[in-house]
């Protein structure tokens, strides 16, 4: 498709820019674009040769493109903008830093959705001066490359919002002895000591230099043993609402010194009213002193990632009795897995953005976290991050509309969705599946995971992969990524199962399967996980800073490397050297002995997961 635009004024090359992401190009013979003013909102207007597009700034504007490039015929629709701004917030302090090509490539798919606001989480992932340690070998941002992100996103009407850590979260500091004096306990700074607010001035005043934005999420979300550490040994003991309180008041005022409007997560304030410290429950309930303890021009940020509507009734109606402007976070199910859980935060986000329309949010914004490691791409996560969208614009999340809102960047939609070949598997009815992690790492002589994989796990993979390759084709924009998903179903269709021969074959003193495996299943793996790590490599290095992949290195090569010694243990054992292996002689249990019935039904957690391979 061509899409010529008449009369785009000082608009040309912007237009121009956020085609590269669709599946038209600029030029005159398809759709012709006239551009009118209005007074809010976008109205696009086509007889499905010509296009009139009314548009009150630049997000509008964008948003309308993006409704040209993705529909046909005729059609008239009228659009506004549920909230004062509609972001995502991406994960760049979990081993992968966004590169910034990739950061303005995602501001270019925003646009065209309609998003005009973007946090980059960075817990120390940016350079302070006078502060070499803080962020080193992290693949931290310059403040030359935030300025370029900056500048770039400004010209498509995004403000980019820096989004930092306060309090807590701040581990990867600590494994420097320059931070050790700073430490509390766990990730949380000692906010008893001068030092620690002279280096959250520093973050302010670097954050300052580097984004024009005047908005600032300063984090402090679970600080769950505040006051318990090296705090507790000097200043004794203390309530932990008192000491956040007053180590809020002391970085609040330093943002307005330095000329900020700060927002924060909300959960800390939950979680000292909660007798169980916890933060989404039915039974919150908030105290006067810890509403009226809330400084005036904070703007709160309400979160969660899992939808109950009884539960959100309950949060919202906590939420609005702040005298603060309260802002949403929700999830795109990114964290913690090899592939991203669509079905899991479609189900959470609709029902999600249906809620949140009934309240005065502020600000709505999806996040896209990389606990685990940072093995997902926040890129994989389109569907998701078009129900935010839609939620906030048309208010129309069926499957057509975000197939059309996903089409707006040359992403299929139902390609997309079939990344849930990885978590939704036959007879593994996780509530979130980390079944492709534990599939992946688990050891097979141990085989602690045996118990939960159900056979014809190799043949829903081998059929994942012939999808996967398939969607690279239908998506050029994004072969890279579903090549690395085919690579990826490849080796669990050929490992899933392995464990679970190799038990059996020994158990049976099957010399001749056992041989086979050595010979040929183990090698034939190894070779598939190879050729899996490359392209994991590729599509990390495509998307990501280089630094961060070490750790995936570590872990897949660890796994090769385990994988090849139960193929000489296995020659050992047939040459006689040893007379029994004894992992291998160790029963196979149930992850948990009260659901025997339903052993696929357990309910695994990523801490299950990661406790119970190789990973570390």
């Amino acid at each position: 498709m061509k899409i010529y635009v008449q009369n785009p004024d000082k608009y040309e090359a912007l237009i121009k820019e956020v085609l590269i992401e669709t599946e038209a190009t600029w030029g005159e013979g398809d759709i012709t674009v006239t551009l009118d003013k209005c007074d809010e909102g976008v109205r696009v207007v086509s007889d499905g040769k010509n296009v009139t597009l009314y548009y009150s700034d630049l997000t509008s504007l964008f948003r309308g493109i993006g409704t040209v490039v993705s529909r046909e015929g005729p059609y008239d629709i009228t659009e506004k903008l549920r909230y004062r701004q509609l972001g995502n917030m991406v994960d760049c302090s979990r081993n992968a830093v966004a590169r910034v090509e990739t950061v303005k490539r995602f501001c270019r798919i925003s646009a065209l959705m309609g998003f005009n606001m973007l946090q980059l989480y960075t817990e120390d992932t940016y350079e302070i001066e006078g502060e070499p340690y803080f962020g080193h070998l992290r693949g931290r941002y310059t403040a030359e490359e935030f300025h370029e992100i900056d500048d770039y996103a400004a010209q498509l009407g995004i403000e980019v919002i820096p989004c930092i850590q306060t309090l807590a979260h701040l581990n990867a500091i600590f494994r420097w002895r320059e931070y050790q004096p700073l430490l509390d306990t766990g990730n949380i700074l000692n906010v008893g000591l001068e030092k620690t607010y002279e280096l959250i001035e520093k973050m302010l005043i670097t954050m300052k230099g580097n984004l024009k934005s005047r908005q600032i999420n300063i984090g402090m979300d679970e600080a769950h043993n505040l006051g318990r550490g090296k705090y507790l040994d000097k200043f004794g003991y203390r309530e932990r609402g008192e000491i956040m309180r007053e180590h809020l008041e002391k970085v609040v005022a330093l943002c307005k010194k330095h000329g900020y409007q700060p927002m924060m997560w909300s959960d800390m304030f939950f979680r000292i009213c909660s007798p169980n410290g916890g933060y989404f429950e039915e039974s919150a309930c908030l105290t006067e002193e810890v509403i009226n303890s809330v400084p005036e021009g904070i703007n709160l940020i309400m979160w969660q990632y899992y939808y109950e509507e009884k539960l959100y009734n309950v949060m919202c109606r906590e939420h609005f009795r702040f005298k603060n402007k309260i802002s949403f976070a929700g999830g795109a199910a990114s964290w913690s897995t090899m592939a991203p859980f669509q079905e899991f935060a479609k189900i959470s986000a609709k029902g999600t953005v249906e809620k949140i329309a009934e309240y005065p949010f502020d600000t709505v914004f999806c996040t896209e976290w990389g606990d685990g490691g940072a093995e997902t791409s926040f890129l994989t996560t389109l569907p998701t991050i078009a129900i935010y969208a839609e939620g906030g614009w048309s208010g129309d999340t069926s499957d057509e509309s975000l197939k059309l809102c996903t089409k707006r960047v040359s992403a299929n939609y139902d390609d997309f969705k079939n990344l849930d070949k990885f978590s939704l598997i036959p007879k593994v009815t996780n509530t979130f599946s980390y079944a492709t992690r534990y599939l992946l790492y688990s050891d097979i002589l141990q085989g602690k995971w045996d118990m939960q994989i159900p056979d014809g796990c190799n043949e829903h993979f081998a059929e994942t992969e012939i999808v996967m390759r398939e969607a690279a084709k239908n998506n050029p924009k994004w072969s890279y990524i579903f090549d690395f998903y085919a690579d990826f179903a490849k080796v669990l269709s050929n490992k899933c199962e392995l464990s679970k021969k190799l038990k059996s074959a020994y158990d049976k003193r099957d010399n001749d399967e056992l041989l086979n495996i050595a010979n040929i299943i183990i090698p034939s793996v190894v070779s598939d996980i190879e050729a899996f790590l490359k392209s994991f490599k590729r599509r990390w290095e495509t998307d990501s800073k280089d630094f961060g992949f070490d750790m995936q290195e570590i872990r897949i090569g660890g796994l090769i490397y385990r994988i090849k010694g139960a193929s000489d243990k296995i020659h050992d054992l047939l040459d006689g050297k040893i007379q029994k292996i004894e992992e291998l002689e160790a029963p196979r249990l149930l992850m948990d002995k009260n659901h025997p019935a339903v052993p696929y039904g357990y309910s695994i957690t990523w801490a299950d997961a990661v406790s119970s391979s190789i990973i570390f």
